[in-house]
């Protein structure tokens, strides 16, 4: 990530959690957890690990697999294939947010199988996040069933 880029998708998140997400009657927290996170900021966004956590590594299919993940999870990430099989392996929904060329291409992929919105990394808000995020969340028929 440029820093840009970075502190665009933070100010998202953050507003995420910040607000939560109104489903019907529902009111859902949203809780971030961030792989690599450590990596990217010297200090949590929030300065709350509840709700936004950071870590340097985490077993991927772990946190896919989990009970938090199933009813209204998803997976915000690069869409490298691996990571792409296994969030349809687990059911999960997507927002893709691709780096590189081949990434592009299996981001725009899984758009098509109706498992994932896409991100344009050179050209999004802090806003399309809350929405795109807000969506998938909203429609799990569209995104998890498929």
């Amino acid at each position: 990530y440029i820093q840009n880029q970075l502190d665009k998708l933070t100010t998202g998140l953050v507003q995420i959690v910040q607000q939560g997400i109104q489903i019907d009657d529902q009111h859902l927290n949203v809780r971030i957890l961030w792989a690599r996170g450590k990596n990217l900021f010297k200090q949590n966004p929030l300065n709350d690990t509840n709700s936004f956590r950071l870590e340097d590594y985490v077993q991927q299919k772990s946190v896919l697999n989990h009970r938090a993940m199933r009813k209204h999870g998803l997976y915000i990430n690069h869409c490298g294939m691996g990571s792409m099989h296994e969030s349809i392996f687990y059911g999960i929904p997507q927002l893709a947010f691709p780096l590189f060329v081949d990434q592009i291409q299996v981001a725009v992929r899984s758009h098509q199988l109706g498992t994932s919105l896409l991100i344009d990394k050179d050209n999004f808000t802090p806003d399309e996040i809350v929405y795109k995020v807000e969506t998938i969340v909203r429609n799990p028929e569209i995104y998890r069933s498929n």
